[in-house]
């Protein structure tokens, strides 16, 4: 299409660029209604990430000659004050939102990175909760509108920019995609094109389709915000570039490296558009009176039956007249098929694919349906985000239709599916192997207390395979050093944690397929490099020796999934949400201290399965394989300059007692003194934050 890269095109500035990445924020996933079943309506936006980019008209800014940033902070204010939800299904309004804003949160509903879990060494999560913070943070226009949208007030901006193309870079062509689609990049939009492109090859050949898939969502976003973990020749100092923010780190061995097409000011402009989307769905719910039970992303569970009506769920706003175990009286409205229906409807006059495709844009899922057409009611159990189950019942028959994979796929299946296809003697056509469905049977049929038979393999060891990829993992193999090569499979067990046996990381040993018989076989610890051995009770003769460990079971992992809570979430009296929560829960009210700088999202951990040397629990084994990256800021005179101003606001004797640093030492950094510890700083930057945050 003769592009040209964006970076080499327009010579954005860094800290432009370090705007649009502070501003970039990946999928809302949330479980809004816990360990409760209810029924639901199953929808999701199709192909929602180039659609969201045709809406923003991204292909005018990439095919633009140059670009400029002016002041749009007044035009922002206004578009925010006067803006609706019906505004949004208007695909021009969209077209207004290429711009970025500095805003003060205060009570609004925003994307958070933080370590909302309580597990100590938990990573930062994203979740959408009110926000207060008198530390400034830059967000996307889209996300701006979507807290107007949840809150209905507009949020407090201080100052914004807008994104304007000029002109039309020359040398632009056009392509046939596959043989058979022309694309013009001077009318066309890459990514909607693939999405067609994936639809007309669908059913002739899925794997094709698939990748097509991964190649429109590529061009909509995911090449404007790719960077590359890269190994420096020798330690140096980088620029860190997050908002208004710009400093120096120590010196460091690891880069991540923009690739060709790294472009976020349009990257986090798609993901921000996303979040409009959902906050419209959100809000159109909550109008009618309806409730979404869990969102992953681009699809949701909107809590309906046929006819609509009440349904029993703790916590909810609305009454029964009977009382129900074990949610009372209270209860959510559930929206009937024809509210819910006429929701899908309003969304259609933002579907880039009505003329071309007719397919729809909310669409309903497969999963509402029988394999004869007819729709069948669908229920939803929800746990924590990404982790929840879709299933009928009719009376007491449970079938299980979209379970999740969620942490349970990586444990190696106690079965293969063609052991599976044998034994049932027909083919297995989902995406997920037969046993997901079968623990989640169990589950469902455990907590709904329906008659059910365990499954056979329930009582089988816990364990995982990966490959050896890294010298950092084969210099921690002890016993099996001269045993295993690179990139041979091993078997990662559980061990049960025992009191008075303590150790840390993971284990490994030879690969093998027959659980059942692991008595007496060695494991390596990969963080100290001692041999263990599997004590199995079953197979036992003499009572469990030190330097024996049991092995935790499936029944353990399942056991461990439903004590999962939903962490970024409070029950609706502000309590906080634990394994024993049920019901519905509500948006915490957070106050934001510290601010912390990290690389984008995550790392390339799992990107090609799992591998050994990416498990957080074994100790950093290759730096490159880190689950976030953060970059500490040097200690220079202006950074401490600022934070002595801050200091500077609150009484010497209230700073060391919420710090516990001592008062002689803040007195000395307030008059002056540059002589302050790292530590020592950290404790004081960390109580100044607090007590700002305290004083909102």
């Amino acid at each position: 299409m003769g592009i040209k890269p964006p970076q080499e095109k327009f010579k954005i500035p860094h800290q432009i660029n370090g705007i649009a990445m502070q501003a970039f924020n990946a999928g809302r996933a949330e479980c809004l209604i816990r360990r409760t079943p209810v029924p639901v309506t199953y929808v999701d936006f199709h192909a929602q990430f180039p659609a969201v980019s045709h809406l923003l008209n991204c292909p005018e800014v990439l095919c633009a000659q140059r670009l400029d940033f002016p002041d749009f902070t007044v035009e922002a204010r206004e578009l925010l004050e006067r803006v609706t939800l019906d505004d949004c299904f208007q695909p021009a309004f969209w077209r207004k939102l290429r711009w970025y804003a500095r805003v003060e949160p205060c009570e609004d509903v925003l994307p958070l990175r933080a370590k909302f879990g309580q597990r100590e060494g938990s990573d930062p999560t994203l979740g959408w909760n009110f926000l207060t913070s008198k530390q400034h943070i830059w967000i996307t226009g889209p996300d701006a509108v979507a807290a107007k949208l949840i809150t209905g007030k507009p949020i407090k901006i201080l100052d914004a920019f807008v994104i304007v193309p000029h002109g039309l870079q020359p040398g632009l062509q056009p392509i046939k995609l596959y043989g058979q689609l022309d694309v013009d990049p001077l009318r066309d939009d890459l990514a909607v094109k693939l999405v067609e492109l994936r639809t007309s090859v669908k059913e002739k050949n899925p794997h094709l389709a698939g990748g097509l898939k991964v190649a429109a969502n590529s061009a909509a976003f995911g090449l404007l915000c790719q960077m590359n973990v890269k190994d420096l020749d020798s330690p140096s100092p980088l620029h860190v570039f997050s908002g208004q923010t710009i400093y120096l780190t120590p010196k460091t061995k690891l880069w991540e490296e923009p690739a060709e097409f790294y472009c976020p000011i349009m990257a986090s402009l798609v993901t921000g558009g996303s979040h409009l989307l959902c906050a419209m769905l959100e809000r159109a719910v909550g109008d009618m009176g309806g409730q979404i039970a869990a969102m992953d992303t681009d699809s949701a569970m909107i809590v309906s039956t046929k006819k609509g009506g009440l349904v029993p769920c703790a916590g909810g706003s609305r009454r029964l007249k009977t009382y129900r175990v074990p949610s009372g009286h209270s209860a959510v409205r559930a929206l009937s098929e024809a509210e819910v229906e006429h929701l899908r409807e309003r969304f259609e006059t933002l579907n880039p694919w009505r003329k071309t495709l007719k397919v729809a844009f909310l669409k309903l899922e497969k999963e509402n349906f029988r394999p004869d057409g007819q729709r069948e009611q669908l229920y939803a159990y929800c746990i924590s985000a990404k982790l929840y189950c879709l299933f009928n019942l009719d009376g007491g028959k449970l079938t299980i239709r979209k379970p999740s994979g969620h942490g349970l796929g990586f444990l190696q299946s106690p079965y293969s599916i063609a052991d599976w296809e044998r034994k049932k003697g027909r083919k297995w056509t989902e995406a997920l192997p037969p046993w997901i469905f079968e623990a989640w049977h169990f589950i469902l049929s455990r907590e709904l207390r329906l008659q059910h038979v365990p499954p056979s393999w329930l009582k089988q060891p816990a364990v995982m395979t990966v490959p050896i990829t890294t010298p950092q993992v084969l210099e921690r193999l002890g016993y099996f050093k001269d045993d295993l090569r690179p990139f041979t499979i091993v078997t990662v067990p559980f061990p049960k944690k025992e009191i008075n046996l303590l150790w840390k990381g993971f284990f490994v040993m030879p690969y093998t397929e027959k659980l059942n018989d692991l008595h007496g076989r060695p494991m390596v610890n990969v963080v100290s490099g001692e041999t263990f051995f599997i004590h199995d009770q079953k197979s036992a003769t003499l009572p469990k020796s030190a330097g024996w460990l049991c092995l935790r079971t499936m029944e353990d992992e399942i056991n461990r999934i439903l004590s999962r809570a939903e962490s970024k979430f409070c029950t609706p009296n502000g309590g906080t949400c634990t394994s024993k929560t049920i019901g519905l829960l509500m948006r915490r009210h957070i106050r934001a201290g510290e601010f912390r700088y990290i690389g984008r999202e995550a790392s390339t951990r799992w990107a090609s399965g799992p591998d050994l040397s990416m498990m957080a629990e074994a100790g950093i084994l290759d730096p490159t394989h880190e689950t976030f990256r953060e970059y500490e800021r040097i200690v220079d005179p202006q950074y401490l300059n600022e934070i002595r101003g801050q200091a500077k606001q609150f009484s010497t004797k209230l700073l060391s007692r919420k710090s516990g640093v001592a008062e002689c030492a803040i007195r000395n950094f307030k008059n002056g003194k540059n002589t302050i510890k790292p530590r020592t700083l950290r404790k004081l930057t960390k109580a100044i934050h607090d007590l700002h945050s305290k004083n909102i």
